[in-house]
């Protein structure tokens, strides 16, 4: 959010910093199917539901990340749970009609600034 401020004040004030608008990343690991309508490549199932449903949630934040559990016992099978800092990870779950309970974790943008991706190592 820092750099976008500082490229474009007028543009951020205009928009962020009255909250405005936010910023939403969903990351879920899952099973997906596609399909073709009318010439066109669209993600169906579940976890494409999943996904939809978790937009709407009851984070009271503007910009953050949310990390479905799925997600993130997937990183952890990997061995790469280096890449966030894990400790500003704030915990919640959703209820939704037919899919039943989504637990999730997520980190506010602004606490990205500790996001550690070791972009040196190869």
């Amino acid at each position: 959010m820092n750099e976008i401020r500082s490229k474009d004040e007028e543009s951020y004030n205009k928009y962020f910093a009255e909250d405005e608008i936010g910023l939403k990343i969903i990351i879920h690991y899952g099973l997906i199917s596609k399909t073709t309508i009318h010439r066109r490549t669209k993600l169906i199932g579940e976890d494409v539901i999943i996904v939809h449903k978790l937009l709407k949630n009851s984070v009271n934040e503007c910009n953050y990340i949310l990390l479905t559990n799925n997600y993130l016992k997937k990183v952890k099978q990997q061995n790469n749970y280096y890449i966030l800092n894990w400790s500003n990870l704030k915990y919640n779950k959703e209820n939704y009609e037919y899919l039943g309970e989504i637990k999730y974790g997520y980190l506010t943008i602004d606490s990205t600034a500790y996001f550690n991706f070791y972009l040196n190592k190869a």
